[in-house]
């Protein structure tokens, strides 16, 4: 198969490649494509594909191509592949949450596998020959990533995702990790302006246009930082630390809040310990993209009574994201940059 690739490296030893192996990533769905040959037909004319059900031995297929360190025609022109570590974000996580339960075993292409922002629903291995993207839609099994992997397996979800992730969570153990992000959306305002702005210069056309009140927690940061991890645990280094769940009511259906309407528990962001709004994962005009509810002027300066106090307590609570390790230290010096640049209290 020809398979879509592209390639970036870092200072840190990473190099991400971003494979396409999924039908409608190549030729995009509905009325308005977004696949590889709707946003450059010229450069990935000579794309084909079989359909959804050979996604799973494409991915490995990628792998096996990659881990091919002597092949005169390498992905990576030369350099040492090392290790692999398989992520997906949603439903391409639920592709890999899927490929950690059923392929990995049989395959063993990859030295650790992170299904990201799928909430533990596993995709279909099968659902038709035919090319098209049915199988993609096909409804998802909610499931735990099986114990007997073999390789380390680390999940993230955000509060969008906690709810339908709680009946199906699973306790840390040498080979897993979860994190779940509080706070934070399935598609955050940032993401999505990022989105947008590409999508316009590319003319593709838009299907995101929630920036406008999405919730302004992201949740990239904290996966940078987990992948860090997930690096380091490869290379023979601890495990990603542990972190609380986001909290649940008694009854298990709502998630706890504060007095601010923010979720308790999970990963503690800037956002989060010193706020400047509510933020709901999942959001009543845009499910996915969720809310942020800016506090009013009058209980911003009840909470900082002047500006060196909030930079104070950002910069706090920065430091202590950071010591948790759900953070990197470029992005905790960003909270400060952008804490003392914020009109907070107002200043009126």
């Amino acid at each position: 198969f020809n398979i879509a690739h592209n390639v970036c490296c870092d200072h840190d030893g990473f190099v991400y490649v971003g494979v396409t192996p999924q039908y409608g990533g190549v030729f995009g769905e509905d009325d308005e494509p977004q696949g590889l040959k709707a946003w450059d037909a010229d450069r990935y004319a000579a794309l084909v594909h079989p359909g959804e059900d050979w996604s799973y031995d494409i991915f490995t297929q990628a792998g096996r191509a990659l881990r091919a360190n002597a092949a005169r025609d390498h992905p990576l022109h030369g350099y040492d592949v090392k290790k692999l570590i398989g992520a997906g974000i949603s439903q391409s996580g639920s592709r890999i949450l899927s490929y950690a339960n059923g392929v990995q075993p049989l395959a063993h292409t990859y030295d650790a596998l992170m299904p990201m922002l799928c909430a533990g629903a596993a995709a279909p291995f099968e659902g038709g020959a035919a090319p098209g993207v049915a199988a993609a839609r096909a409804r998802p099994l909610f499931t735990q990533v099986r114990t007997d992997l073999g390789v380390p397996a680390m999940q993230m979800n955000t509060e969008f995702e906690a709810p339908f992730f709680c009946p199906n969570r699973q306790p840390d153990t040498p080979s897993y990790r979860s994190w779940e992000v509080a706070g934070a959306s399935h598609g955050p305002a940032d993401l999505l302006k990022i989105i947008h702005g590409k999508e316009d210069r590319d003319g593709v056309g838009s299907r995101w246009h929630a920036f406008d009140t999405a919730s302004n927690v992201s949740w990239q940061p904290t996966s940078d930082a987990a992948i860090h991890h997930v690096h380091r645990w490869l290379a023979g280094g601890a495990p990603p630390p542990g972190q609380p769940p986001i909290a649940f009511d008694a009854d298990g259906k709502a998630i706890a809040r504060d007095v601010h309407g923010n979720a308790l528990g999970g990963v503690r962001l800037p956002e989060l310990d010193v706020p400047v709004a509510s933020y709901r994962g999942q959001g009543a005009k845009h499910f996915l993209a969720g809310e942020t509810h800016p506090f009013a002027s009058d209980e911003l300066k009840r909470l900082y009574p002047d500006h060196k106090i909030y930079v104070d307590r950002v910069t706090a609570a920065a430091k202590a994201a950071l010591a948790a390790g759900v953070i990197l230290p470029a992005r905790a010096k960003a909270y400060v940059d952008r804490a003392r640049a914020a009109d907070v209290p107002p200043n009126t």
